[in-house]
């Protein structure tokens, strides 16, 4: 999609950039099952996560 709704892709092409140079970067803290759904949920909630909780589809 170009233009439209999103605008301007510099931004994301900046984003892109600082990405590929490591200048950014995601913190992951955990990965949950699907199955564990609701202790990814409570770990979250208490306030432990340093990063995002990921709940994993396999």
């Amino acid at each position: 999609m170009k233009g439209g709704m999103l605008g301007d892709f510099s931004d994301l092409n900046l984003l892109r950039e600082w990405i590929e140079e490591g200048k950014i970067r995601s913190v992951i803290d955990r990965v949950y099952p699907l199955s564990q759904t609701a202790d990814a949920h409570r770990y979250y909630e208490a306030g432990h996560a340093k990063g995002r909780v990921v709940i994993a589809i396999d």
